[in-house]
């Protein structure tokens, strides 16, 4: 069966811009959430909305 996990990711900003997370640490925790999230549901997609960085 073919798998897509769309994911809002909340406005993924990077640490020290406008709107993000106070921290480079509090930044690299909510990648990792976001990791083990895809990682858990191994799709064969991932479709992201909501990502304000490169």
């Amino acid at each position: 069966m073919f798998t897509v996990k769309p994911l809002n990711v909340e406005n993924q900003f990077r640490s020290g811009q406008p709107g993000g997370p106070n921290t480079a640490a509090a930044y690299d925790a909510k990648l990792r959430g976001l990791a083990g999230l895809i990682n858990d549901h191994a799709p064969d997609v991932v479709a992201v909305q909501d990502l304000r960085s490169p």
